[in-house]
């Protein structure tokens, strides 16, 4: 065997070597379930990011989404705060009138899907 003093390895007592080996197992298994939660977390944000698709949502239920976007805005254009509008009324104001935006876009829309694509180009009856 050598000498550490003089700078000659020296053999690992079987000890350390068994040692060394639950540690890299434990590691290795750490690692594993990490991984595991991962992919779970992963599996989890993503089902969640699909059944929030609001623009899907919106598209599935328009009455519904211009319903809720004319509640929206009539109660967020209605705060006020004392005699006159502070900033939080000022900010439910801006918010109801992008919610009110949204929601004449979602009848717009689904009033397209009623007419058709060519409802422009279709002649109009004279009477």
């Amino acid at each position: 065997m050598g000498d550490p003093s003089n700078g000659e390895p020296v053999e690992p007592s079987t000890s350390l070597v068994v040692q060394a080996r639950e540690v890299e197992g434990k590691l290795v298994a750490a690692r594993g379930r990490l991984l595991a939660r991962v992919r779970e977390v992963t599996r989890r944000v993503e089902h969640t990011r699909e059944a929030l698709n609001l623009p899907a949502l919106m598209r599935k239920h328009p009455l519904a989404t211009a319903g809720v976007g004319i509640a929206a805005g009539l109660v967020l254009g209605s705060i006020r705060f004392g005699a006159r509008r502070t900033a939080p009324g000022a900010v439910g104001a801006m918010l109801g009138g992008i919610a009110m935006r949204l929601a004449k876009a979602a009848v717009a829309g689904w009033m397209a899907g009623l007419v058709g694509p060519d409802a422009s180009r279709a002649p109009v009856a004279r009477r």
